[in-house]
């Protein structure tokens, strides 16, 4: 039998037993911060490397950046390429008659004759706006429909008899309500716009260029203009080199 002495107490067994249940109540401690510590670290399988977080506003900044710029469609929006030629319409006018016109034309509406600065009433840009536009169009706004001048024009009528003349006169008329009817601009817009380009023709026929009045004269008929004789001997000089100027023109004249 075990000696008194060496058999465990009660009071020691109970010490042992808080000692056994405080190291457990460690351990559980340890184990459930450690848990809790690595899911706040999220794993890389979790994280989606290639996309930061909280990407849509950090785009919708940038967005609102002044130097932003949205990604390019192609290598040439990004890279242009430099002298490339600028697209035009197909029913564009000659590109050197107009580019020529153009040259004229910018003299002759920045002056004080065509803008009335220097006059009690001067042109205001609401009244120069559609003018201008109509001027600068590079291809025809409306069709042109004037038979006595094409007959004329193509020799077929030498003299206007006063039957003739009336009917010129009836078709001018509506050509130019047809432009004022597409355009929105009033007679005294279109009267403008066409002293303008009576005024380039005598800058052409002055320094002798004959190229902007393949425009000019077009604008004119598509205005229905009625040119008085001054200022159609000033059309028809500027114009007097059309056969050398274009292709287009060495069969159809003042067309």
């Amino acid at each position: 039998t075990t000696p008194k002495s060496s058999r465990p107490t009660l009071s020691s067994i109970l010490a042992k037993s808080r000692e056994e249940i405080k190291s457990k109540g460690e351990q559980n401690r340890n184990a459930i911060s450690m848990d809790q510590s690595t899911k706040l670290v999220p794993s890389t399988t979790e994280l989606d490397l290639s996309r930061p977080r909280n990407s849509e506003s950090s785009e919708s900044l940038q967005q609102q950046s002044p130097f932003y710029q949205p990604a390019s469609t192609s290598i040439f929006d990004a890279f242009p390429i430099p002298g490339a030629a600028e697209e035009r319409s197909p029913n564009a006018y000659d590109k050197d008659a107009y580019d020529q016109y153009m040259d004229v034309l910018n003299d002759v509406v920045s002056n004080n004759k065509f803008t009335k600065e220097n006059t009690k009433k001067p042109l205001t840009e609401e009244f120069k706006a559609p003018v201008l536009e109509w001027l600068r169009r590079d291809e025809k706004t409306i069709d042109c429909n004037l038979p006595m001048l094409e007959n004329v024009v193509g020799g077929r009528i030498q003299n206007f008899d006063k039957e003739q003349r009336h009917t010129f006169r009836k078709e001018l008329a509506s050509q130019k309500d047809a432009l004022m009817a597409h355009t929105g601009m009033d007679c005294d817009q279109i009267d403008a716009a066409c002293r303008a380009l009576i005024a380039l023709a005598g800058q052409c026929a002055k320094h002798a260029r004959s190229l902007p009045m393949e425009i000019g004269w077009r604008k004119l008929k598509e205005a229905g203009y009625a040119l008085d004789s001054n200022s159609l001997s000033a059309c028809l000089y500027a114009s007097s080199a059309f056969s050398f100027a274009s292709d287009r023109y060495r069969s159809t004249g003042l067309r």
